[in-house]
């Protein structure tokens, strides 16, 4: 019976995205899932990833210092990305109507991780691969009548630093700093960007993965030999 629905399922969303194809519109299909199935990917563009989010939040309350947070986060997320199909697209997120409302957290990611967290997540999330997304009045709290942050100008540079130099054909590469920065590489052919976000509200530092050469393009960084 769970084969036959689950097939069901799939055949339908199949049968939906093909007919807007067949139309000549271009699709984008994205299930709301909390818990998204492989099998779907060839007919669903993008993926709610519930599972980090879920994560974020078992880690927040968890209490951990910085540099455990950054090395569990870590692990996590390279163990994600080696378990992915080829072609799964995640929406990446740090809410939606149900978590800012009545459900798990129950409020803003700035209320809940603290501004400054929320910043560093949102970097995060928008320069690993995946898809960022944003609840409406996280960019500017006046949206929504609260009294929350105006965060128009943050996202402006995140996502104009985004556009500029990652898209989704780049690779990801994890690195494990023993420290409370988390450092990844985005890759395609020889073009390499690194990114290295630090989790702690403390200054830290952590080992260039790829020796000189470096450049800063997005936030604040020194670079020493």
């Amino acid at each position: 019976r769970s084969r036959s629905n689950l097939g069901g399922g799939v055949l339908m969303s199949q049968a939906i995205r093909g007919a807007f194809a067949e139309a000549g519109k271009k699709p984008i299909v994205t299930p709301e899932n909390f818990h998204p199935v492989p099998v779907y990917a060839p007919y669903t563009d993008i993926f709610y990833d519930m599972a980090l989010f879920r994560v974020l939040l078992e880690l927040e309350w968890a209490g951990l210092a910085p540099e455990q947070y950054a090395r569990e986060l870590t692990r996590w997320l390279h163990h994600e990305l080696l378990s992915t199909p080829e072609g799964y697209v995640k929406l990446r997120f740090l809410g939606n109507h149900d978590t800012v409302t009545w459900v798990w957290n129950k409020a803003r990611a700035t209320a809940f991780f603290g501004m400054e967290k929320a910043k560093a997540l949102w970097v995060l999330i928008s320069l690993i691969d995946g898809i960022p997304m944003l609840y409406q009045g996280d960019e500017n709290a006046a949206v929504y009548g609260g009294d929350g942050p105006d965060l128009r100008a943050f996202f402006r540079g995140l996502f104009h630093a985004r556009k500029t130099f990652i898209d989704n054909d780049h690779g990801t590469e994890y690195d494990y700093t023993g420290t409370s920065v988390i450092s990844f590489r985005r890759i395609k052919g020889n073009e390499r960007k690194w990114v290295v976000v630090n989790m702690s509200p403390q200054a830290a530092s952590c080992p260039i993965p790829d020796g000189s050469g470096l450049e800063c393009v997005y936030g604040q960084a020194e670079f020493r030999d």
